[in-house]
C-alpha cells in the first residue's frame, strides 16, 4: 500500500511542507549527520552545535534545545493524533509514530516544524 506511507505528497497543500518531510526522509538535508559524512568527518565529530550531540534525524525533531518552542506545538498535535503517545516506551518508537505521518494533521504539523526549524537556523 504504497499510498498508505507516502499520501503526504498528495494531502499536503503547503509544498515546503512536502520537500521539508521529503528531505528529512531521504537524508538529503543539512544536519551534521550528512554534511559531515560529505567532509569525511567520523559519526563522533557530526555534533549539534547546540546541544554538542550527534545531530541526526531524531536529534533534530526530538531534542535539540534551539526548537523546543516548535517541538511542544508538534508534540500537542501528536498526543491528539497518535495513539498512546505519551506512553510509548521509548523516544526511538515515538519518532517512528511521528514519520509513519498518518493522519493529515500530523503531517501538517511535521511539516510546519521543519519548514519554521530550518528558518530558524537561517
Amino acid at each position: 500500500m504504497l499510498w498508505v506511507r507516502y499520501f503526504f505528497h498528495f494531502i499536503l497543500e503547503n509544498p515546503k511542507y512536502r520537500i521539508a518531510i521529503s528531505k528529512l526522509r531521504m537524508s538529503a538535508h543539512s544536519l551534521a549527520i550528512e554534511t559531515g559524512r560529505h567532509k569525511s568527518q567520523t559519526p563522533s565529530d557530526r555534533l549539534c552545535t547546540t546541544c554538542n550531540v550527534l545531530e541526526n534525524e531524531m536529534h533534530h525533531v526530538m531534542y535539540c534545545s534551539n526548537f523546543d518552542a516548535l517541538r511542544k506545538e508538534l508534540f500537542d498535535v501528536c498526543r491528539k493524533e497518535i495513539r498512546y503517545f505519551d506512553q510509548l516506551k521509548s523516544d526511538d518508537r515515538r519518532f517512528s509514530k511521528i514519520m509513519e505521518l498518518k493522519t493529515i494533521p500530523l503531517a501538517n504539523a511535521l511539516g510546519r516544524y521543519l519548514v519554521e526549524a530550518s528558518l530558524a537556523l537561517s
